[in-house]
């Protein structure tokens, strides 16, 4: 037998007992803080079509499918519960009470670069309000996460919740630094919630995609990428349009730090400091010029 065959595929993982006994501590955690907080727990087969995964539209996630064909079914393993979760409301949402609070454990796939504690088979709690438009709905979702690391044992004062919210952005700004010009806040500031990928369900995007990977290329990396670097620049266009122009460009997209790809996109910006906090842009707001 070679030794190739005693190990388990690149990405996936064993669990012998010891530690099937740390991932059953941590599972059984998130479990109690889902049941603390009013949420039930569901479940969706780790196999799905493979079409409820490649109409999300413009997510890399096309690329990262484990996926095949099987008696005329394209199949695929689920890289996410996003979509089942979005599946399971509409098969019957005409007989469901909203608000509905659901919480999950999912065993996902992701053929994608490996990273520390991130293989291509992961594991993931979800925790999800629908039919809730209040804000104390992501309060309620944070302050979650805090009573999960604390039951963890983790000390609050080593914990930082980062939120990306364009809303919650521009009030801070508009009714902090800028709050006697609150006019100028559209032409200082641009904010780009989503990096701009084309989606993959538009007829030419489909085709110019589908030609690449004929000719045995990556459609996501050659094509995807590319177009949506472009997307970017053009956002910033309006931002910067002379070398005296001034300005903040938010991106509260994460994937532009987390993905290798996101490289790319910085790479493709005007040299600029790059800062993660609304008080580093208000001192740059607050600056004499700007």
């Amino acid at each position: 037998m070679r030794d190739s065959s005693l190990q388990p595929p690149r990405g996936a993982r064993d669990f012998y007992p010891d530690e099937f006994r740390r991932r059953a501590w941590l599972f059984a955690r998130f479990r109690s803080v889902a049941r603390a907080f009013a949420f039930e727990e569901i479940d969706a087969p780790v196999l799905e079509h493979a079409d409820l995964f490649i109409r999300k539209a413009g997510e890399e996630i096309v690329d990262q499918l484990y996926h095949f064909e099987l008696h005329d079914r394209h199949l695929a393993l689920r890289p996410e519960m996003t979509p089942q979760l979005a599946r399971m409301v509409l098969s019957r949402a005409g007989g469901m009470a909203f608000p509905i609070r659901w919480s999950s454990v999912t065993q996902n796939w992701r053929y994608e670069r490996m990273t520390r504690g991130r293989l291509r088979e992961h594991y993931q709690w979800n925790m999800d309000i629908w039919g809730e438009a209040d804000v104390t709905a992501e309060a309620e979702l944070i302050a979650a996460i805090f009573t999960l690391l604390g039951s963890v044992g983790l000390p609050m004062d080593a914990v930082h919740v980062r939120v990306n919210s364009r809303a919650l952005l521009e009030t801070a700004l508009r009714k902090g630094v800028l709050a006697k010009r609150p006019e100028a806040f559209e032409p200082l500031c641009v904010i780009i919630d989503k990096l701009p990928f084309a989606p993959p369900s538009d007829p030419i995007t489909a085709a110019r995609m589908e030609a690449i990977a004929k000719l045995g290329g990556n459609p996501f990396d050659e094509y995807q990428v590319p177009l949506a670097i472009l997307a970017l620049l053009q956002g910033l266009g309006r931002l910067i349009r002379h070398r005296q122009d001034r300005g903040v460009l938010s991106i509260l997209d994460p994937r532009i730090l987390t993905k290798g790809y996101g490289r790319r996109f910085l790479a493709s910006l005007p040299p600029t400091p790059i800062v993660r906090t609304i008080g580093q842009v208000e001192q740059f707001l607050a600056r004499k010029g700007v």
